[in-house]
């Protein structure tokens, strides 16, 4: 059998599947530009809270799993034997003994 009559039709069926799951140019540009435009207000509501000092507002913007991984002032106990911060609760109280 000659193998161009093989790999012809898996090329075709190939890039008729691609070309039917690429997703349309400006649909990615709108999700990047939301995906930024989001970024960019949690950043702004961040700086605006710690210029506030205001730690319970700064911990709400953390996910229930986030950490964080002091490099200093290590002296609260976050319940954690590494004495990383895990969950908005334990970065609040570390944000607030910092302000």
């Amino acid at each position: 059998m000659n193998s161009r009559l093989v790999l012809l039709p898996l090329v075709i069926v190939l890039l008729a599947v691609s070309s039917q799951t690429a997703p349309v140019p400006s649909v990615v540009a709108q999700a990047q530009s939301d995906s930024q435009q989001q970024i960019a207000s949690v950043l702004n509501q961040w700086s605006t809270d710690w210029e506030a000092r205001d730690a319970v507002a700064i911990s709400a913007l953390y996910a229930q799993d986030a950490i964080i991984y002091p490099a200093i002032n290590r002296r609260i106990n976050p319940l954690d034997a590494t004495g990383d911060f895990k969950g908005p609760s334990p970065i609040r109280d570390y944000l607030k003994q910092l302000f």
